[in-house]
């Protein structure tokens, strides 16, 4: 039966909606430090059930646990009770992978790097699971694992590691498999033999020999063979002048099985055209089967918007004359975006001045958090809720995207990464799609378009018209997002509009839960190190405490620790303790600071603070009242600068949190109200007039302080010195002028 017609047209934007999210019974909740597991899950809410007593169980509506995600004394953690995950825990002695030392980290990334290498070789033909055809392999994944660690030293120090044999290697293979990449951190293996079958003259000639079968000459196996053999025989009649051990001729055997270890794409590609390689190797023409789940397929992509724009301030650009507007700087922005390919909607979208991983970063924060209030700050209508936990995130193999800490953030919540093939839009057609809406559907109204071809462009000059700025390209492009994209049926839904598809799909098939506060500050925040003093953690202005951390103060003699801190929410550090401090185990224990950070930033409070320093001098003592005020105020300046950047929001970098951190001054501690609210009626003229025997406090009545008058920093305790009265001076008496005598009245004389 067909639909109606109104049945595609955009519903009228309403409230946000609480999300019905999937949980399992592998996850891991902590409920006011109480850990339970999610034993129902239905149309009605949800059921909790606690770890250490099984008879006590916590039930939430949908609502409720929608609101109990933004709270600090909560926290779930994907499969946290797995028996994999429990398993790798307790063999790698950490529950994360942050918990590791920096050396550690950099080891278990280049051990990953090299299984993956194993299993691209092996998708490739030019190795396999048996022991003998892995052996053969390891070099080459050693030297491709060098390679990748050359890359990722820092500051001139090198970290390499040593590919293990392959009964080892494959015991890699196994962990990983089974405990994902935190299985990777044992330190005990064997070391196989790693010696070739020729040595590394004799191979490298081979090696010559076999890639000059990639070239579009398309030469035979015979032909490479004999030149093969010409050559080693030139090589050992030098060598037997100087005296030196000659080399031997491979079998023609191992010859062409080097040859046929080659990736048939690289021989496609090679012999022939890329185009036809890719043609021939294409997985398939009709999209990614069996999604059914929102979130269930995540697609990212950097695009190089085709608008030039000016880095300049648009009310600084009229008034500056037209040769300073001709010499104005113009640059074309990148837009990092990430789409839904089940329900078409876009949870993630940022817009730098250049790709980099801070950007893919911020975009995964995006996806797991609510954006509603940064739709509002640049007048939006219709609200940004879209969030999850995501189930698979595809990219492609660029370094802003593919790096280690994109894989540690997506191995740590769970998120498989995939790859697809180079040069093939086709497996990503979702987000290839969506760059040319966005270009034909919001870019095209404006002058200063570069197009996408040099001939399509003509002698159109894109950078002398560019009249839009980075800041307005930013609330553009978001707006048009929120309120038109997603409010306009897609072809790809059958007519739907995304936003329906959403909260249609929303009801029946849920998406995953995000994660906690606390396992979000583990994913996204950095390590600092701290000195424990008796009020608590002192760190970005703000005391954090606990009973636990007061108690571990008392009972260790340990000062230093690491905290883990999330720049983007302040209300909670994350704190690494040792075995035995609290637990049985080392983990990190979640520590909650003054409930008015809760949600704050980094940046924010920074602007409070400063705040704070223009209003009193007192920043140790000050009041609630003025500490809220402040914050407000920072908030009511973090929208209007949101709504000029809108999606130029990204993460800061960690350079950039311990420049912050080092900027801002002694902690914040509370001081009490100097005008605390009354708690029954006022007499307003108990002061003034005073009753009884005794006698007025100053002399004369104090009328209390108006509403709008400044709060004064609170008094010391101490001896209050008595207020001096000045007796009144003595006025002297005002002289009398002699009044002048009356003139007689005289008629007027009439002409």
């Amino acid at each position: 039966m067909a639909r109606r017609a109104h049945a595609f047209l955009p519903k009228r934007p309403r409230r946000r909606e609480a999300v019905r999210w999937h949980t399992d019974e592998s996850d891991k909740a902590s409920i006011a430090g109480v850990v339970c597991k999610c034993v129902r899950n239905d149309k009605d809410g949800y059921v909790f059930q606690s770890i250490a007593d099984p008879t006590v169980h916590f039930a939430f509506t949908t609502e409720e646990y929608d609101a109990l995600l933004n709270r600090q004394d909560f926290d779930f953690e994907p499969a946290g009770l797995s028996l994999e995950k429990a398993e790798a825990k307790l063999k790698a002695g950490v529950s994360s992978i942050n918990e590791l030392a920096a050396r550690e980290q950099l080891i278990l990334t280049l051990r990953d790097i090299a299984i993956d290498k194993f299993h691209e070789m092996k998708k490739q033909g030019l190795t396999s699971s048996t022991r003998s055809e892995m052996e053969k392999a390891i070099p080459d994944i050693q030297s491709y694992v060098d390679k990748e660690a050359r890359k990722l030293a820092k500051d001139g120090n090198y970290i390499g590691i040593t590919i293990p044999g392959a009964r080892q290697f494959e015991r890699w293979i196994l962990k990983r498999r089974k405990f994902g990449q935190l299985g990777l951190a044992s330190r005990r293996h064997r070391c196989g033999n790693r010696t070739q079958r020729y040595n590394g003259e004799e191979y490298a000639l081979v090696m010559k020999h076999v890639y000059r079968f990639l070239t579009p000459e398309r030469p035979t196996h015979e032909l490479l063979y004999g030149d093969l053999k010409a050559e080693i025989v030139d090589v050992n009649k030098e060598r037997r002048e100087k005296g030196l051990k000659l080399l031997r001729l491979p079998d023609e055997d191992y010859f062409r099985a080097r040859i046929k270890e080659l990736a048939p794409f690289d021989v496609e590609a090679g012999r022939h055209t890329v185009e036809e390689a890719q043609r021939s190797f294409h997985p398939s023409q009709g999209g990614i089967p069996g999604l059914f789940r929102p979130f269930q397929r995540i697609e990212v992509d950097h695009w190089e918007v085709h608008l030039h724009t000016l880095l300049k301030d648009a009310q600084l650009w009229n008034a500056i004359s037209p040769e300073l507007q001709a010499e104005a700087d113009r640059t074309r922005c990148h837009l990092s975006v990430a789409i839904c390919c089940v329900t078409k909607v876009i949870p993630g979208v940022v817009l730098s001045l250049g790709p980099d991983s801070t950007s893919i970063l911020s975009m995964l924060r995006m996806c797991m958090a609510d954006k509603t209030p940064l739709a509002q700050s640049i007048g939006c209508e219709t609200p940004y809720e879209y969030r999850g936990n995501l189930f698979e995130l595809a990219g492609d193999e660029g370094t802003a995207i593919l790096n280690a800490r994109t894989k540690g953030v997506c191995d740590f919540f769970g998120i498989e990464y995939q790859c697809p093939q180079i040069d093939t839009p086709q497996q990503r057609a979702t987000i290839e799609r969506l760059f040319q809406t966005i270009e034909i559907r919001s870019l095209l109204r404006f002058s200063g378009r570069a197009f996408g071809d040099p001939k399509v462009r003509g002698k159109y000059e894109a950078a002398a018209r560019a009249c839009v700025t980075v800041n307005e390209l930013a609330a553009l492009l978001l707006r048009f997002i929120v309120d038109e994209y997603h409010n306009t049926p897609h072809a790809g839904l059958d007519g739907e509009t995304p936003r329906y598809c959403w909260k249609r799909l929303t009801k029946t098939v849920a998406p995953r839960s995000v994660p906690g506060k606390a396992t979000l500050r583990i994913g996204f925040g950095q390590p600092y190190t701290v000195i424990l003093q008796p009020a608590g953690i002192e760190i970005f202005g703000n005391w954090y405490t606990s009973r636990d951390v007061q108690r571990i103060y008392r009972e260790f003699p340990q000062r230093e620790y690491v905290v883990i801190v999330d720049g983007e929410d302040l209300g909670g550090v994350s704190l690494r303790v040792e075995a035995g401090m609290v637990d049985a185990k080392p983990g990190l224990l979640p520590v909650i600071g003054p409930d008015c950070m809760n949600g704050v930033s980094a940046t924010v409070w920074d602007m409070a603070l400063q705040s704070l320093r223009r209003e009193t001098k007192h920043i140790e003592e000050i009041t609630q009242p003025i500490r809220n005020r402040a914050i407000a105020f920072a908030r009511m300046a973090d929208e209007e600068s949101r709504k000029r950047l809108g999606i130029r929001y990204r993460l800061k970098t960690p350079e950039e949190l311990e420049a912050l951190r080092k900027s801002i001054g002694p902690a914040v501690r509370f001081a009490a109200d100097q005008n605390p609210q009354p708690a029954g009626p006022v007499d307003m003229f108990g002061d003034v007039l005073p009753v009884g025997t005794k006698a007025s406090p100053r002399g004369r009545g104090a009328l209390p302080p108006p509403a709008e008058a400044p709060l004064r920093p609170a008094r010391k305790a101490g001896k209050v010195k008595p207020t001096r009265v000045k007796p009144p001076k003595a006025q002297p008496a005002p002289s009398l002028r002699p009044r002048k005598p009356p003139r007689a009245w005289k008629p007027k004389e009439r002409k």
